[in-house]
């Protein structure tokens, strides 16, 4: 009598756990650092003749149906925003607070990620010719996203940032900017040359990780346990008849 009062509560409980996790959105939570983009991005961010700087990214998970929904840095004057104006694509955008490249605002250093050597913090010129900083490789993002698929691991990223003439003395001069995967609301190959020479950006630089089983994986693994436990007690009362 006390097994079968055990396998009824064993069953009631997973009932409880199972049909909640056949409804729950999983939840996945991608970490990253400045560092990570810089050594995922397949084309070198300077030669003889050019430095590219970054000033902003979209992450997006691979997936078809995904949700975004929290975002964050801790990069001084970056900011975080789902804004059609710099976003294309369903993706989590990461972008530099303007500063003295554009007219009005006091003259202030353009964080960017690049890979002029720290602690260097003159390495390029800004559009109105104040200085930039270098963001070091440390700087964190993050962003949160739900899905009712199950996410291998991967993302993308695309970048936006500005091309740079380097100069026998001194820093680096303003040449163009660039958008990853668009320009300024069109497919950008149509206007420049593969990003402003990133050929990579033309399609996104993609990230795989191993990923944690979420949540809800576990809580429908201990509803199929109740199940199973629930068609182990009905044998047990047959058999006892």
């Amino acid at each position: 009598m006390r097994i079968k009062r055990f396998w009824q509560m064993f069953v009631a409980l997973g009932l409880l756990i199972l049909l909640p996790g056949l409804c729950q959105a999983y939840t996945y939570t991608v970490d990253f650092t400045a560092g990570d983009i810089k050594s995922h991005i397949t084309d070198p961010l300077s030669n003889n003749e050019h430095a590219w700087g970054i000033w902003a990214l979209v992450a997006y998970p691979d997936l078809a149906n995904y949700s975004i929904t929290g975002l964050s840095t801790n990069q001084d004057e970056w900011y975080v925003t789902h804004d059609s104006e710099f976003v294309d694509t369903n993706g989590a955008c990461f972008r530099a607070v303007p500063g003295a490249e554009l007219p009005g605002n006091p003259p202030h250093p353009l964080h960017m990620i690049s890979d002029q050597p720290d602690p260097l913090s003159d390495h390029l010129m800004s559009y109105f010719g104040d200085t930039t900083t270098n963001i070091t490789n440390g700087t964190l993002f993050s962003f949160t996203f739900t899905s009712d698929s199950i996410w291998g691991g991967c993302w993308h990223f695309l970048l936006d940032g500005s091309r740079y003439n380097k100069q026998a003395n001194g820093p680096a001069t303003w040449d163009e900017d660039f958008w990853g995967g668009r320009n300024n609301g069109e497919p950008f190959w149509l206007t420049r040359d593969s990003g402003g020479g990133l050929a990579g950006n033309i399609d996104g630089y993609m990230v795989c990780r191993p990923v944690p089983e979420p949540g809800s994986l576990w809580m429908l693994g201990m509803g199929l346990l109740g199940l199973i436990g629930y068609g182990k007690a009905r044998l047990m009362v047959k058999g006892g008849k």
